[in-house]
């Protein structure tokens, strides 16, 4: 997991896999039409018309009118059919390609086997396992809201579920203007720095460098077990990634470059595991001849 900055999806375009099929709509943030196309290139898409501004406001006028819709039926005790006014799928490749098509909570790159979900940090639907506030019915004001979303892939979306755990004590928001006060556990990629709550070991023992992730705060203990962030198949990936980093971290050490460029990628997250490299990169470092 790495902190990641919200920005606003401002270009969209027609695009396919590179054999045709699966002719969609995309949108994403770009920093103009020639990187809009070169993002999407990059990612193998052939792209079908050329990128032109995204009206995200449309979007936000339609999710505030459906935001409405659900804060009225559940005033009046009615069922709201979220999955049939999911119009955050319209943002699953922008979120995707906002995190380098890798899952926000654990970093894993998985989209070649899994299409991934469009997570909603704070849940839409009641809340899961708050004893303290029993029968929460959501955050609903906050389902069609953007920043809200985070990609993710299936084996993180299905734990975090509709669960949303709050530091003991800490009051539970009903409306927006409580947000502010409540005291999440679960880290949030867009507003929390991972590397304060997070460290990655040998084992939950050895502190040695390794692919284990231990919490160092409440907070990392909470979305490490949460999350289930040592769950096994994890750990084999984040342990060959770590390696491969190291080893390319020392090819470029040896060759003099600087800044190195691995260094340069795994702290803007364009690699997976980006953070659990860096603690295995920053160890071998400790090491190597000045």
């Amino acid at each position: 997991m790495i902190q990641r900055t919200f920005k606003e999806p401002n270009y969209k375009c027609r695009i396919s896999e590179l054999d045709g099929t699966k002719e969609r709509d995309t949108v994403l943030f770009a920093n103009d039409p020639n990187d809009a196309r070169k993002r999407l290139e990059v990612r193998n898409f052939k792209v079908l018309s050329d990128p032109v501004p995204y009206d995200f406001a449309e979007w936000k006028t339609r999710a505030k009118a459906k935001a409405d819709a659900a804060a009225d039926a559940i005033k009046k005790k009615e069922n709201y059919d979220f999955g049939k006014n999911a119009i955050w799928g319209e943002l699953k490749d922008y979120l995707f390609d906002l995190f380098d098509l890798k899952c926000a909570y654990c970093e894993n790159t998985m989209l070649a086997a899994d299409w991934g979900a469009v997570e909603h940090y704070r849940p839409k639907n009641p809340v899961k396992g708050d004893s303290e506030h029993p029968n929460h019915p959501g955050y609903h004001w906050l389902a069609y809201e953007a920043e809200n979303y985070l990609p993710t892939c299936n084996k993180c979306n299905g734990p975090k579920s509709n669960y949303f755990p709050l530091a003991a004590g800490s009051p539970r928001a009903y409306a927006a203007a409580e947000v502010a006060n409540e005291k999440p556990l679960l880290l949030n990629p867009y507003k929390d720095d991972p590397r304060k709550h997070l460290t990655f070991q040998a084992s939950e023992t050895d502190e040695h460098f390794g692919p284990w992730a231990k919490g160092l705060t409440d907070q990392g203990k909470e979305t490490r077990k949460l999350l289930q962030l040592n769950r096994g198949d994890l750990l084999t990936d984040r342990q060959h990634k770590q390696k491969s980093a190291v080893a390319d971290f020392i090819v470029y050490w040896k060759l003099g470059l600087s800044p190195n460029p691995v260094i340069e990628q795994l702290e803007n997250g364009a690699l997976p595991f980006s953070w659990a490299s860096l603690v295995a990169i920053n160890a071998v470092m400790q090491v190597l001849p000045k």
